[in-house]
């Protein structure tokens, strides 16, 4: 459990194949319905996101919990939206309340084929960021971080699978 001791010791943070989806991401997502609360899971609240979401939004709250809590959060969500990685999306296909996911468009490589209908009352939407940080390149510098806080909604694709 390699990967549950980088958890755990914090040491996983900068992973370059886990870029960080801009803030225009999560703020479609928020803007798309009338949420009446939003709750935000993290390890911690180093991700500049974070902060813009809890100071534009009332309804949107983070506090810092144990990895046991945020798992349970996760599992309990009816509506979920997670980033590149696997800790989340793997607690979301493994959740038996969920209905809508909302993702980066996932790899192919990593995750497979993910199509809503092979997942019996699983929505879910994936959206690709034009023009922004690819993946392998993450590195979590300030540039990086401010195309995170300034990247435009303009540039998201809601993407439909491709069943070939």
């Amino acid at each position: 459990m390699v990967g549950l001791e980088r958890v755990i010791a914090g040491t996983h943070r900068v992973h370059d194949c886990f870029t960080q989806p801009p803030l225009a991401f999560y703020e479609r997502i928020i803007n798309d319905k009338p949420w009446p609360y939003v709750i935000i899971t993290a390890e911690d609240a180093s991700n500049p996101v974070i902060h813009a979401l809890i100071k534009h939004y009332d309804h949107v709250k983070f506090k810092q919990e144990t990895l046991e809590q945020d798992i349970v959060q996760l599992l309990s969500a009816k509506n979920l939206v997670v980033g590149y990685g696997t800790f989340g999306i793997t607690w979301a296909l493994m959740s038996v309340h969920l209905s809508n996911l909302y993702c980066p468009l996932m790899p192919e490589r990593i995750f497979g084929k993910l199509y809503p209908e092979n997942i019996e009352g699983l929505e879910i939407q994936s959206f690709d960021f034009k023009n922004y940080i690819p993946l392998g390149k993450w590195k979590a510098s300030k540039s990086q971080k401010y195309l995170m806080l300034s990247y435009g909604d303009e540039n998201i694709v809601n993407v439909k699978p491709n069943r070939s």
